[in-house]
This record gives C-alpha cells, structure tokens and sequence, in this order.
C-alpha cells in the first residue's frame, strides 16, 4: 500500500514531481543488471531537478534474477523493508557512480570527478541540499566549493552517462 510501479516506462520528471507532492523520500527499486543501474542512473539525474530541501531519494537494487515481486515473495515483507532501510542514499549512489571510471586519489581522477559532477549538481534547485552535495564534491576533490562552481559554470550542458560499468559494487545480500 505504499508503492508505485512505472511498468516499464522511463522514470520522468512528472513521476518524480507527483510522488514528491505525497511523500518526502522516494526509494528507487530496480534490477541489480545492468540495465537495472542505467535506468536508476537516469531516475537519478532526473531526480536532481527536484531534490528539493526536505526530499530524499534512496536506491535498492534486487539481486540478479529477481524483481520486487518475486523477492518480497520468497524473503517475506519484512526482509524487503530491511532492504529499504539500508538503500543507498542518492548522494551514495550518485558519488559511487561518478568514481567508478576515474581514480579519485589522482589530480586528473579528481578533475575528472568535478567535471562529470558539477553539471549535474547545477541542476539541483537552490538550497541547503545542493551546497551539501556541492561541498561533499570539494571534500573529494580538494576543491573550495568557489572554484567548483566557477569552473562548472565554463563547463558546457551536462551529458547523462549512458551506462553504468559492470563493475558496480553488487547489493548486499541480506540471508
């Protein structure tokens, strides 16, 4: 009685805004492939649009081989809720992602982090929950928040990354 499926269709802004209208945190379900990460990669950054202070997003990836359904069906509700509890944060997610493909503890690791980041946190409305994010990139980069978002601002519009590599951290297991 709490949950809302897209069936198949691509998460959009119009999803996010009505659910955000009812609830203040949305908790992400999808398939731990890889078609699973690169559609919640995209609710991720469609998500940024409406991260307002006070809403939160949360992402839970099934083990292969299941779905929503089937694992509820064979760990029982409460189990799935466990699963809930412990998604990772959009803040995890969305750092975890962005790492993946760069060295975060070389200077073109870090460049590389800020360049990819910076366009997408722009996309965040003003407030508290942008210059968190905002200051969480400084912390990885070395970065005075400032500069980042001087440097963001020569950057040009951001490109979603399309894919999420295989080599994503796997859910943990809960048995």
């Amino acid at each position: 009685d709490y949950s809302v499926a897209t069936l198949g269709t691509a998460t959009s802004i119009d999803h996010i805004d009505r659910l955000y209208r009812l609830v203040p945190q949305i908790v992400f379900c999808f398939d731990g492939d890889n078609a699973g990460r690169n559609a919640a990669w995209k609710a991720l950054v469609i998500s940024l649009q409406a991260m307002s202070d006070g809403r939160s997003a949360k992402f839970l990836f099934v083990p292969d081989g299941d779905d929503p359904d089937s694992l509820i069906r064979r760990e029982g509700k409460e189990k799935f809720e466990l699963r809930l509890d412990r998604a990772s944060s959009l803040d995890e997610f969305f750092f975890t992602h962005l790492e993946l493909d760069v060295d975060p503890s070389t200077m073109e690791g870090k460049a590389s982090l800020s360049k990819s980041a910076m366009p997408l946190l722009n996309t965040i409305p003003n407030g508290v929950f942008k210059q968190l994010m905002i200051d969480e990139l400084s912390q990885k980069t070395g970065l005075e928040t400032s500069r980042l978002i001087e440097a963001a601002a020569q950057v040009p519009k951001f490109q979603a990354r399309p894919s999420i590599p295989a080599a994503a951290p796997p859910p943990p297991d809960f048995q």
